[in-house]
């Protein structure tokens, strides 16, 4: 009996010291990711400030709350002010924060070498945004987003949809574009048999 329960101890001393390296291994990973989440809250003011996201600038704090990945804007970091998607704003303004923050978790998956899909999906990013009369916040965006298409996200293919086309102020970038409209042959919209509401 007494062989037989040191056999025991033996053999759970040993499943012991493997869930004990688990778990370093998990903390190590844990630490990681918090890492990572301060990087793209990092990312994420800077896009909303440098396309000059209305409502947000550099005295700003941003937070991601880790269970749901939501982020929320704190105005000069005071939390009982915080903001996210549900309270931006404007439906222009939604769509540029919406698009700030895959350009932000892009770029830090880009930087890491994490596995993210390698192109992104813009549908319509000035959405409800006049661009005669935010021509500077048109200008801000799509020169922030090209500076990040030519540097860290230079593998990542982008597919966007738009109103207006502003061009790259710079050669080294390629583009291809067409204009689309419903009732234009020579100009087919990008789905032939869909009309909008």
């Amino acid at each position: 009996m007494v062989r037989s329960l040191e056999a025991e101890a033996t053999r759970l001393q040993g499943e012991i010291i493997n869930v004990r390296r688990e778990m370093e291994e998990e903390r190590g990973r844990l630490t990681q990711a918090g890492l990572y989440i301060r990087e793209i809250e990092q990312r994420f003011l800077e896009a909303l400030t440098a396309v000059g996201v209305p409502g947000v600038g550099p005295e700003d704090a941003v937070r991601i709350d880790i269970k749901t990945w939501i982020p929320f804007v704190l105005p000069a970091g005071d939390e009982a002010l915080r903001w996210s998607f549900d309270n931006a704003g404007s439906g222009g303004k939604k769509t540029l924060f919406k698009v700030c923050y895959a350009l932000a978790v892009h770029t830090v998956a880009a930087h890491n070498d994490l596995p993210l899909p390698r192109f992104l999906i813009i549908d319509t990013p000035m959405k409800n945004i006049g661009e005669d009369v935010n021509e500077d916040l048109f200008r801000s965006f799509y020169s922030y987003l090209y500076k990040l298409a030519t540097g860290p996200l230079r593998s990542v293919q982008f597919v966007i949809v738009d109103k207006e086309y502003y061009p790259p102020e710079f050669h080294g970038i390629e583009i291809n574009e067409r204009f689309m409209t419903p009732d234009d042959p020579e100009h087919p919209p990008l789905i032939s048999y869909y009309r909008g509401p």
